[in-house]
């Protein structure tokens, strides 16, 4: 179980809990192993690779993999998705065992089944490091949900999911979107987007210094008797006319012919 998947593991258990009840599946919670450590504390040890596992009546085995994500994408980076988390997906499907992946789009309030089976053919060749929402429209199953702002009656309906109404529209997009770009190597695409990120810390650390206002910067100016202290106060100051001259100059060019045009960090 992890804390990214919680919301939405609660309304999968409360739903499970019903069908148990009419005989429709039964599903068990998995929950990752915690040790005691020095003072008592408790601390996990493990992690819990699957976080649902149980039957459907009629005997067939099923597991599901409980994700959530903010955005309208579900990272495919070792943080959202781990190796453990594969490994046991595909070796459960090896052995009969239905597999799915259950991803809550909260930005859009839309929860996605997809067979694991989808989502091994994407990860054999994928065009980009995140399932889409167009892509769990496309390849998944939308599950109706009750209470769905109420952890404590939230119900995810697992079994009663449903094909999206623009099903075609959204098999469409993803083929646009596949056929415009090659298949890529996700552990590149991770480390690119890690530099990114690493680069990002590093812009924002330098503003966060930065974080008083033009009038406090020259309020904080010291006596010019102090040499040394006036000196780089001077530099800073000068550093943020001149980053803030060119921002002003590259919003005022954005878009013109043949000038910068901006783009993503």
């Amino acid at each position: 179980m992890s804390g990214r998947g919680k919301p939405l593991e609660l309304g999968i258990l409360h739903e499970a809990a019903v069908c148990a009840k009419s005989g429709r599946a039964w599903l068990a919670r998995q929950y990752p192993r915690v040790a005691t450590g020095p003072g008592g504390a408790m601390h996990y040890v493990g992690e819990a690779p699957i976080d649902f596992l149980g039957a459907r009546a009629g005997g067939r085995a099923l597991a599901l993999e409980a994700k959530e994500t903010e955005r309208e994408s579900f990272p495919l980076d070792d943080d959202h998705l781990s190796g453990a988390q594969i490994k046991t997906a595909r070796g459960l499907v090896g052995l009969g065992v239905e597999v799915q992946l259950v991803i809550d789009y909260k930005r859009v309030g839309e929860v996605y089944a997809v067979a694991w089976a989808q989502v091994d053919r994407f990860l054999a060749a994928p065009w980009r490091a995140s399932l889409s929402l167009d892509w769990a429209r496309a390849y998944g199953l939308r599950l109706p949900e009750t209470d769905r702002f109420d952890s404590e009656k939230r119900h995810t309906h697992f079994l009663d999911g449903g094909v999206h109404p623009d099903l075609d529209g959204a098999h469409e997009r993803v083929k646009a979107e596949r056929d415009a770009g090659a298949v890529i190597s996700l552990d590149e695409q991770y480390a690119r987007d890690d530099a990114r990120d690493q680069r990002w810390a590093e812009r924002r650390a330098r503003r966060g210094a930065e974080g008083e206002t033009l009038a406090q910067l020259m309020a904080r100016r010291p006596s010019p008797d102090d040499h040394g202290a006036y000196i780089a106060w001077l530099d800073e100051y000068t550093r943020r006319e001149l980053e803030a001259n060119v921002g002003r100059a590259r919003k005022a060019q954005r878009g013109r012919p043949g000038t910068w045009k901006g783009g993503r960090g």
